[in-house]
């Protein structure tokens, strides 16, 4: 299924037919966080499918979204099968970030690698 699906895709850009999908929801959702949206203080994400289906690379740029941001104090992340890839992100993120005051990454699957970070 995937070499077909890789098959389909060359064969769009090769033709020029390529179109790119809509960021879903939570894409856009911490596009905000990045583009410091002041209506987003708080980010509370528990569980959540639809964060769970992002592939690594829109993890990783959720992890990043918060290095600029000047609104968000409180974060929690919980239960989302984050990974040490991400914490590294975040963990950059809040080198910068001085205005997040609380974070809780409980029940994800940061090894100790992500743990330092």
């Amino acid at each position: 299924v995937d070499f077909l699906r890789q098959a389909r895709r060359h064969h769009a850009i090769a033709t020029g037919t390529l179109q790119e999908r809509k960021r879903n929801e939570m894409e856009q959702y911490f596009d905000k966080i990045a583009a410091n949206d002041p209506e987003i203080t708080t980010v509370e994400i528990v569980g959540n499918n639809r964060f769970m289906s992002l592939n690594q690379e829109e993890k990783v740029k959720a992890g990043m979204a918060f290095a600029n941001n000047t609104h968000v104090t409180s974060l929690q992340m919980s239960t989302l099968k984050l990974d040490c890839k991400f914490a590294e992100a975040l963990a950059k993120s809040l080198e910068t970030n001085s205005t997040i005051e609380r974070v809780l990454l409980d029940s994800n699957a940061i090894a100790d690698d992500g743990l330092s970070a």
